[in-house]
């Protein structure tokens, strides 16, 4: 999410952590992890098993949430869903 002319600094302790720890209560998010650099922070969410749309949208409500109270501009996040591929079954 791109903050221009913040350093990584000040992002990691103004926007990424106090969001990533936030993030991570919401139900059936497993693990959070954010990185941050100079204008801009990656955060990582991953989602327990079972999980889907209705906890997606908590966390996208919550970056939309932090964004007006901060009085930041945070851009919606993109959402990247990886599933892991089926198990092949071998016999022997």
């Amino acid at each position: 999410m791109a903050i221009p002319d913040l350093t990584s600094e000040e992002i990691e302790d103004g926007v990424a952590k106090p969001l990533e720890l936030s993030v991570d209560r919401i139900a059936g998010v497993s693990k959070v992890k954010t990185q941050s650099s100079d204008g801009s922070f990656v955060m990582d969410v991953h989602f327990k098993k079972g999980a889907g749309e209705d906890e997606l949208k908590d966390v996208q409500q919550l970056v939309t949430h932090f964004s007006h109270a901060s009085s930041l501009t945070l851009e919606q996040p993109t959402v990247n869903v990886e599933r892991p591929s089926p198990r092949r079954e071998t016999r022997g």
